[in-house]
């Protein structure tokens, strides 16, 4: 009897851990005596500030110096947060990402799992052991209402237009225009989300605009 407890505490607590989208229609009572105390901590350690409902999960690792989180949005398990990080509303991060600010989302974005975003990089002149060269770091946006699909990798100075998906295992070494859906290694423009008669009419305000 004392292992099935411990056992379905332990299921209680690590289904929202990688579950975490769930917590917000389907808190448990050990999550919410939880989260207080973990965001607590976070405020103190790692910078924090929370909007309204926020989770995150007490098996990530938020080592940051500042990270900003909007009402509704959720950090999941595993994952390994650093530098300096702004989260909007609604968004969420999947278990077992990576992301080294500094780092922008947007609102109503979501991130899949095993996603690695980095916003720095490392000198590489050939004079020199690139381990012993100064990082840089322009930084990485992602807009509102993306999807960046499992096992993406999103390099430093890329920016993620709005409405853009990002298909899983993508290399994102270059911008991505708003209402993009782009793929492959290195991540290339599939199509645009928009349809046709909106393409149109973007055309012809285009048109409009250069020749007035």
């Amino acid at each position: 009897m004392i292992f099935r407890f411990a056992f379905k505490i332990r299921q209680r607590i690590f289904r929202q851990t990688y579950l975490s989208w769930e917590y917000f229609d389907k808190q448990t009572k050990i999550q919410k005596l939880i989260q207080p105390a973990y965001q607590s901590v976070l405020r103190t350690m790692a910078g924090a500030s929370f909007g309204e409902d926020c989770y995150v999960s007490p098996t990530s690792h938020v080592y940051t110096t500042r990270i900003s989180l909007g009402d509704k949005s959720y950090i999941s398990g595993g994952c390994i947060i650093r530098g300096t990080v702004e989260i909007g509303r609604n968004s969420g991060i999947g278990t077992n990402c990576h992301v080294a600010g500094p780092i922008r989302i947007g609102s109503d974005t979501m991130i899949a799992n095993n996603v690695s975003i980095f916003g720095f990089n490392h000198g590489t002149k050939p004079t020199e052991t690139m381990k012993s060269q100064p990082c840089f770091a322009r930084g990485v946006v992602v807009g509102d209402d993306c999807w960046i699909g499992a096992n993406v990798s999103i390099v430093d100075g890329v920016i993620i237009g709005d409405h853009s998906i990002v298909a899983a295992g993508a290399v994102v070494t270059t911008d991505v225009p708003p209402w993009s859906v782009v793929g492959g290694v290195p991540a290339r423009i599939i199509k645009r989300r928009l349809p046709e008669e909106v393409n149109v009419l973007d055309e012809m305000i285009g048109k409009t605009a250069s020749t007035g």
